[in-house]
């Protein structure tokens, strides 16, 4: 497993994102965490948010992270989307 951290908690402007996730993201219908699974499931990844400190809020706050099923499956996911 490939883990790779998108930005922290406190990464909340656009700069700290890196652009291929940006410009995944931004190609999704969605937001919550199940839809953006879901469309991760091509790319046999996963995203999840760690040390989340502040309930009942949308969307979350937390570290941002993305596992993919191996080397390949990362390598292709950023080629793709850089």
């Amino acid at each position: 497993m490939i883990r790779i951290k998108l930005f922290e908690e406190n990464g909340k402007m656009f700069p700290d994102v890196p652009q291929w996730w940006m410009n995944f993201a931004t190609s999704i219908e969605g937001e919550s965490v199940e839809e953006v699974n879901h469309a991760l499931l091509d790319y046999s990844a996963s995203f999840w948010i760690a040390n989340t400190t502040i309930p009942n809020i949308p969307g979350g706050y937390g570290d941002r992270y993305l596992d993919f099923y191996d080397d390949h499956a990362c390598s292709w996911f950023i080629l793709r989307w850089s």
